[in-house]
């Protein structure tokens, strides 16, 4: 029996931001798995994609993008739906009030079991 495993890898990223280092922060988030479509077992659709958000100082998200595609559409789409539906914490007051930016990365692998 196949199994489907979308890994989120997002611990690893979080403290990386890609803005300017006078607004780097350390971001909590909590991401729901995206959905995995099982009729893409068939197609062995997996691979890696890199996301980018921009994320206020309370917490929501102003903005999303696609940093590196997994080369499917399909796989590039599920992640930046869960990604988008992704809970950040606030951050401390003396933080400063620019949104930044963060990453994640969800990694979809199918183990064959």
């Amino acid at each position: 029996m196949t199994a489907i495993k979308p890994v989120f890898a997002a611990a690893a990223l979080l403290a990386a931001t890609i803005a300017t280092p006078a607004h780097a922060a350390k971001l909590s988030a909590s991401c729901p798995t995206p959905e995995y479509a099982s009729a893409w077992v068939n197609d062995d659709v997996q691979g890696d994609v890199e996301l980018a958000f921009l994320v206020e100082p309370d917490g929501n998200i102003l903005d999303a993008k696609i940093l590196k595609s997994s080369g499917s559409s399909k796989l590039d789409k599920a992640s930046l739906a869960g990604g988008s539906r992704c809970k950040f914490g606030p951050r401390a007051a003396d933080s400063g009030h620019a949104p930044v930016w963060t990453k994640i990365r969800y990694s979809w692998e199918i183990e064959q079991a």
